[in-house]
């Protein structure tokens, strides 16, 4: 499997960069097309035939230039080309539909009809982006740098613009950076660069270096106020950050406190101040299930709230992300419907419900309207590991395929004692426990159900390692899987490459039109070594 990996580290950045093949082609095609001729001089005045249909602009600089002798191979005889004799340069006045009317102050000899006007690339051109995420700037910039016809610099006179449309696609302009004229602009859909047709695949993937820590969840967004992305990895008792600067990932901080037992973390900015708050839920004193909200501000995380009687989660509705929640009692049990979570009138609060039934928990749960009548659907992920679909409270739809399983859970140390007697408490530590009452009573981390903007349902399979132990919840493999609703069923429209052997958290990103996946992923590194993680993230859309 380590080779499988490694093939995938190397080939498929470079689908990655080819995605970009047909623009690129166009920039170098477009950059070659300003060529034309001298149709009569006067004095320093001179007509061109480059005009609007051409795209040249007044203020424009080119170069003249004058076929010469032809090149002859010595051996074949062949006319290679003609040699060009440089004449000087021209600046163009003023365009029509069919010619220019350009003027030269700067001649090495006179100027005559029939001589050739170019750019003569590599033309220097300045790049510039507008709503491109991080990783595809890079890759952006990587196929432009193969582009013969032009040369980036910062300071050169003419602007190449990139912009991601929201559904989808990338556009381009080019422009004068004096004057601000448009010479040329040109939009390329999903379909036009060979990624649409209504399929799904993996556009592009990248993996962390395997990091010395057992993370058990994760959380992705602007945790800090420059605006860039950041994985929150959490162990049992600490909290680090990652910033993703789309070539990897970059330790950037850590939360400053030691924490319990911590369970799940999420980010999401509920209060509108650009900058996700973190929200902690953790098993305290082996009793209770308590959560805290921070907030990244002056170079340190702040506590917001404490002490709060809620499990919180991520869901994310048709794109949008939204927190969760919902309360625990001493005995494990939930009270309640699972509810939005609100930022209003300057404090936190419990919003409506989301769910209709209390069986349904916040681990496993998703909800979206995929019908598009109005009213959401509900998304758990039961005991058994089959995905409901509800509408209202009615089961509308259970998959045969398992999803969201995971390797960690909690129990409360009240469930143990009303489950069986305070002797099984005594005994906790000396191996004598029933271990399928242990078993009953674990409440595992079910894996999230995201929904993104054009309703396609988002989840994980971990395939279990010893099928007849299902208790054991040992992993051999794990996969990412998106679903399309189709008024009836989930039909199946794309799976990732199997990855060995756990996928132990995840979370959904939605940046200007298009889908990205951030995965958490545990593994050994040998029996005498403990457990790794590693980031990984993947383009889907």
């Amino acid at each position: 499997m380590k080779k499988i990996l490694f093939l995938m580290l190397v080939l498929i950045p470079a689908v990655a960069f080819a995605r970009f093949e047909k623009l690129t082609a166009d920039i170098d095609d477009m950059f070659s097309r300003f060529t034309g001729y001298v149709v009569s001089v006067e004095d320093n005045d001179i007509i061109t035939d480059l005009g609007l249909d051409k795209g040249v602009f007044p203020g424009m600089e080119l170069k003249i230039f004058r076929k010469s002798e032809p090149i002859i191979h010595p051996v074949t005889k062949q006319v290679l080309g003609n040699k060009k004799i440089y004449v000087g340069d021209l600046v163009i006045k003023s365009v029509y539909g069919k010619y220019s009317e350009a003027k030269s102050d700067q001649l090495n000899r006179a100027v005559k009809p029939g001589d050739i006007i170019a750019m003569n690339p590599p033309v220097e051109v300045a790049v510039e982006t507008e709503n491109i995420p991080v990783r595809l700037k890079l890759l952006l910039k990587e196929e432009l740098g193969r582009v013969s016809n032009i040369l980036i610099k910062d300071s050169a006179p003419l602007v190449l613009t990139f912009s991601q449309k929201e559904e989808g696609g990338i556009g381009y302009t080019v422009t004068e950076k004096k004057s601000g004229t448009l010479v040329y602009s040109r939009y390329f859909s999903d379909q036009d660069l060979g990624q649409g047709g209504g399929s799904m695949a993996t556009k592009d993937i990248l993996y962390s270096d395997a990091i010395d820590e057992t993370y058990k969840s994760m959380a992705v967004g602007h945790a800090k106020n420059d605006k860039n992305i950041y994985i929150a990895a959490a162990t049992k008792k600490r909290i680090d950050l990652y910033e993703f600067t789309g070539t990897g990932f970059i330790p950037a901080g850590s939360v400053d406190k030691e924490f319990d037992n911590i369970q799940n973390i999420e980010l999401a900015d509920l209060d509108g101040d650009s900058v996700d708050e973190l929200f902690v839920t953790e098993v305290r004193h082996e009793s209770t299930v308590r959560s805290s909200i921070y907030e990244y501000d002056r170079g340190s995380f702040k506590e917001l709230e404490s002490d709060m009687q809620y499990i919180f989660r991520t869901v994310f509705v048709k794109g949008n992300k939204e927190i969760v929640a919902q309360k625990l009692a001493v005995d494990g049990s939930s009270i309640g419907m699972v509810h939005k979570f609100l930022y209003v009138k300057d404090r936190y609060e419990r919003g409506g419900a989301v769910s209709k039934s209390p069986s349904i928990g916040i681990y496993g749960f998703g909800y979206s309207d995929i019908n598009g009548d109005g009213t959401s659907e509900v998304f758990h992920i039961d005991d058994n590991y089959r995905l409901n679909v509800y509408n209202d409270s009615n089961v509308e739809y259970t998959s045969v395929q398992q999803f969201g399983q995971t390797p960690y859970y909690f129990i409360l140390a009240n469930e143990v004692k009303n489950e069986t007697n305070s002797s099984i408490m005594e005994s906790k530590n000396d191996g004598d426990n029933d271990p399928f009452v242990y078993e009953k009573l674990k409440k595992y981390i079910k894996g999230r159900v995201f929904v993104n903007s054009d309703n396609n349902v988002y989840v994980v399979q971990n395939e279990q390692k010893y099928k007849m132990l299902a208790s054991t919840k040992i992993f051999e493999s794990s996969m990412f899987a998106v679903y399309s609703w189709d008024g009836r069923r989930l039909r199946s429209m794309w799976q990732s490459e199997v990855m060995e052997p756990t996928i132990v958290d995840y979370y959904m990103y939605e940046e200007y039109g298009r889908t990205y996946l951030f995965m958490l992923r545990n593994f050994s590194d040998g029996l005498l070594k403990g457990d790794k993680s590693q980031l990984i993230y993947i383009e889907t859309k």
